[in-house]
């Protein structure tokens, strides 16, 4: 007896049914995940620091290079000091630096943004509602790779509420990091 099959048994159309279904279920996540684009934003963030850093060690002396945290929370701006202010003095409050690149964290997404949802990295009482806890907003490094001041810039998801933390030491000018996807601080 031949049989002429020209279509699918309800059992195969099932068993495709099971089979796209479980696959939807595992790729979901995967797209709605958020949080390599916000390592990716704390990657940007850790290198443009460390270039800062090494500019002012190549430029010599008097160089200094600065990285200012907007606060509209979501971007900031590289630069390099152009001229001494009135006072003549280097360091002081009216320098003039002049941008040399802008980042703005939406690039990666627009979850991303400066804050912590998990609050300060361990051994810290730092504010962290604006996300960055350098005085005025700023770090400078200067020629011999120290920074101005000690200070952590604060990266989060604000879906997710993770969270990736980079620490500037004061006297070294060295870069740590840490994250926190809701299983406590880690560096």
């Amino acid at each position: 007896m031949i049989r002429n099959s020209k279509g699918m048994t309800l059992v195969e159309l099932m068993v495709v049914v099971v089979i796209v279904g479980i696959m939807s279920a595992m790729a979901i996540p995967m797209i709605r995940n958020t949080r390599p684009k916000l390592k990716a934003a704390a990657r940007d963030i850790i290198s443009d620091l460390q270039v800062a850093r090494l500019n002012a060690m190549r430029d010599g002396r008097l160089a200094r290079w600065r990285m200012t945290f907007d606060s509209d929370g979501k971007s900031y701006t590289v630069s390099h000091l152009t001229s001494l202010g009135k006072d003549n003095e280097i360091d002081s409050d009216d320098d003039v630096y002049t941008p040399d690149k802008t980042v703005n964290l939406s690039v990666h997404s627009s979850n991303v943004k400066f804050g912590s949802g998990y609050g300060p990295i361990p051994d810290s009482d730092a504010d962290t509602s604006n996300g960055v806890t350098f005085t005025g907003n700023y770090v400078t490094f200067r020629s011999d790779g120290s920074a101005n001041m000690g200070g952590t810039i604060y990266v989060m998801d604000i879906k997710t509420n993770d969270t990736v933390a980079t620490s500037v030491v004061f006297t070294t000018g060295r870069i740590h990091t840490y994250a926190n996807f809701g299983k406590g601080w880690g560096g």
